[in-house]
């Protein structure tokens, strides 16, 4: 594992595995690596040590599994020669861990305890409001109407009208219409399925792939197969050839590329997994996005029976199918999406105007017409 280089030792293996230990449930599971160089320097004499917890959790993807999956930070020793992880213990439920390290300057021990939080919802209300909206919403309304108004738009209309227009408009339509026409124009259509849009990343990993300051985009895609109806979800470079793959509508909870009439082929989650799938034969899930605008970035969440997912990229391999993460999942790029719009010049219109324009078509066409009127 080392490399001498004039007289210099390099090491290339963190020694992941070092030591283990395992709760008496068998369900976490923490691991150590005492080698680890945790400031970047590879020379040998600098080894913080590094330390991980992780959880085996229940996986249904056509039939059940189980997967390892990590569920808190990375405890990463103090000194470049903490060495720590080369001593583990863990109590019998998983929640207190104790990481040793023999540093050649006296060495540690350091007791850390695992917060722990429920995902699902409690059954009695807390005394104190929260401070972060729910991610899922309540199924019983609350007793007093809120201070103010909410981030993100309910995905359910109101059964009692507001007594102030809203800033942002609806993402369902009203079930009674207004008693009087707009001041000013929508800027949208006059329901969310009718407008298409890109789905782009905004995670740093990808600045670093080509020319940094090519202002390439990254978009969103279905990789379409002409033998597999098992086609999966992948992010690439935003290309105008490729918006047939690109390009998608949000209707009622279901996310479908925008190229197929009537909605063809929708995104379908099994497990941890992402596909497109025949819309007809989509279950219960519901996907939304958590950004209230097109320039803030947020989470596209899948939400099945119950239970909340994130659609991320891999932490290691960026260029591998998206995948679902839950909440303890640590994923830096769960909420890394913006939603860019395509413009009412990018899609013509499928219906005619009702008001006339006040511009004729193109200039050259007016001083035709106008040539045949003198003639």
């Amino acid at each position: 594992d080392y490399l001498n280089f004039e007289d210099r030792m390099f090491h290339i293996s963190d020694r992941f595995g070092f030591a283990c230990k395992l709760s008496r449930n068998g369900k976490r599971l923490i691991v150590g690596a005492p080698y680890h160089h945790g400031d970047g320097n590879r020379d040998a004499g600098y080894y913080h040590g590094k330390v991980r917890l992780f959880e085996l959790q229940e996986v249904v993807n056509g039939s059940v599994s189980e997967e390892w999956v990590q569920i808190a930070t990375d405890i990463v020793g103090a000194s470049k020669d903490s060495n720590s992880g080369h001593g583990l213990a863990l109590d019998e439920a998983g929640k207190t861990i104790i990481v040793g390290g023999p540093s050649e300057t006296g060495g540690s021990v350091k007791v850390y305890f695992q917060d722990e939080f429920s995902s699902q919802p409690s059954v009695a209300p807390s005394p104190q409001p929260s401070l972060t909206p729910s991610i899922t919403p309540s199924a019983r309304p609350s007793l007093q109407p809120s201070s103010g108004p909410s981030i993100s738009p309910s995905l359910k209309p109101s059964l009692t009208p507001s007594s102030k227009p809203s800033e942002i408009p609806s993402m369902s339509p009203s079930h009674q219409p207004s008693s009087g026409p707009s001041l000013k124009p929508s800027q949208s259509p006059s329901f969310f399925s009718d407008r298409a849009f890109q789905i782009l990343s905004t995670s740093p990993k990808f600045s670093n792939v080509g020319n940094n300051n090519d202002g390439r985009k990254w978009c969103l895609e279905g990789k379409l197969s002409a033998v597999s109806t098992n086609s999966i979800l992948m992010v690439r470079p935003c290309s105008p050839s490729q918006a047939h793959v690109q390009t998608w509508f949000l209707d009622n909870g279901k996310l479908s590329l925008s190229n197929q009439n009537p909605g063809t082929l929708c995104v379908k989650d099994e497990g941890r997994s992402l596909f497109l799938r025949n819309c007809s034969l989509l279950g219960t899930s519901s996907i939304s996005f958590t950004s209230s605008d097109e320039n803030t970035p947020g989470a596209i969440v899948v939400s099945r029976n119950g239970k909340t997912f994130y659609v991320a990229i891999s932490t290691d391999k960026i260029f591998d199918r998206l995948r679902l993460y839950n909440r303890q999942s640590v994923n830096p790029y769960k909420e890394s999406w913006k939603l860019n719009y395509i413009s009412s010049t990018d899609m013509p219109s499928q219906l005619p105007s009702v008001i006339p324009s006040n511009r004729p078509a193109s200039a050259v066409k007016a001083f035709e017409n106008r040539g045949q009127l003198l003639g």
